[in-house]
């Protein structure tokens, strides 16, 4: 059996002061919003046309993804959440507004693009409230091409009306079109200015985003912008150098999954 060693206090007290700050901010989330849809079943029996599985659909919901689950983040630690991105102008971008709209967080800059669909990744689940559920497969349906007129004005639009107000900018850039040169080009300068705290937390390649507050990349997209491999803790100060230095952020933060 494995005994938790507990925090020291001093840290304890640190991370709940650093929880409690939350409380109230006004944090501005821009990015890919991501519906992410699950359809549950019940095995029944294997195909006839197949050596497939059958399952009896018995649940199916959809919860915000992407940008959106960062935005979920910062609300259940009490603050006040601003949206900016697109969803299209279908079923799934009508629930994730829908449950958007239940956590209370703001919409006013979250653009209907009826040219492209909500980024959408449907998981298809096999098992039951009795059954461990497996994961059997997943669906996505996703534009990746920049987002285009008149969203992307209609966005910028929006950053440069709500940023004076806001305490936090986050850029979350999941590859869905959305972070163009032009957002990052319109709200980093302008967030800098206005000496607003600016985290960026991308798929994409880091060094677009200049002089930030940190940089929030786990282990692959760090390697993937250095075009180097982390093995080891020297690797891994080197990355964090070298990151430091190309992007001018005051901070990074290498995430690491399982690795301590």
């Amino acid at each position: 059996m494995m005994l938790e060693t507990p925090m020291p206090a001093p840290a304890t007290t640190r991370l709940r002061a650093l929880i409690e700050g939350f409380k109230g901010k006004r944090v501005l989330v821009i990015g890919d919003m991501v519906a992410d849809e699950y359809l549950i079943g019940r095995p029944t029996r294997i195909s006839r046309e197949a050596p497939v599985l059958i399952l009896e659909l018995h649940e199916e919901r959809i919860i915000p993804g992407g940008a959106t689950n960062v935005a979920v983040n910062a609300r259940s630690l009490s603050a006040e959440v601003f949206l900016a991105g697109v969803v299209g102008n279908d079923i799934a971008g009508q629930k994730l507004r829908q449950a958007i709209s239940d956590l209370e967080m703001h919409r006013e800059g979250l653009i209907t693009d009826p040219t492209r669909p909500t980024s959408t990744k449907t998981r298809i689940m096999a098992g039951s409230p009795q059954i461990v559920q497996q994961h059997v497969v997943r669906i996505d349906r996703v534009d990746t091409s920049e987002i285009s007129e008149p969203s992307k004005g209609q966005i910028i639009a929006y950053i440069q009306r709500i940023l004076p107000t806001i305490d936090a900018v986050v850029l979350s850039d999941y590859e869905n079109g959305v972070i163009s040169p032009q957002i990052i080009e319109t709200c980093i300068p302008l967030a800098r200015s206005l000496r607003k705290t600016i985290v960026v937390d991308s798929h994409g390649s880091l060094f677009r985003f200049q002089g930030v507050t940190a940089l929030t990349p786990n282990q692959p997209e760090a390697e993937a912008s250095l075009g180097m491999t982390i093995q080891n803790q020297t690797d891994l100060n080197e990355a964090g150098q070298r990151l430091l230095a190309g992007s001018n952020a005051q901070g990074v933060l290498i995430t690491r999954g399982s690795e301590a």
